[in-house]
């Protein structure tokens, strides 16, 4: 997981800090979206990643602060530029694919439509 998170702040150029942050807000994001299947090869494959997930509240305002729109905030409100944003959610691909393989990052991705407006 420090792998991820440093190469995160390296190609985002943003504090060790701000890239946990951006792991957390990704993987707690993907963690309510993604398959649970896929999210478990993921979790296999990066140990400690999963401990990032934070579960939102139920209710309205979780249902309303589940989606891209939370993400895009939580992450604006950390220092990050759009560009940022889109280099780290980049990057965790990258890393995601490394460690868990292409074939569930794509499903990932294919189950998620809305992952292609961050990235």
């Amino acid at each position: 997981m420090e792998e991820l998170i440093n190469r995160i702040g390296e190609k985002a150029g943003v504090p060790h800090e701000a890239a946990r942050q951006a792991v957390s807000v990704f993987i707690s994001y993907l963690d309510r979206s993604a398959p649970r299947e896929r999210m478990a090869d993921v979790y296999a494959a990066v140990p400690g990643v999963e401990s990032l997930v934070v579960k939102q509240k139920g209710g309205l305002f979780g249902f309303l602060n589940n989606g891209l729109t939370s993400v895009y905030s939580q992450l604006s409100a950390a220092g990050f530029s759009s560009q940022q944003m889109q280099w780290a959610g980049e990057e965790l691909l990258a890393f995601a694919r490394e460690k868990a393989g292409a074939e569930a990052v794509d499903d990932i991705i294919a189950s998620v439509p809305q992952l292609r407006q961050l990235f």
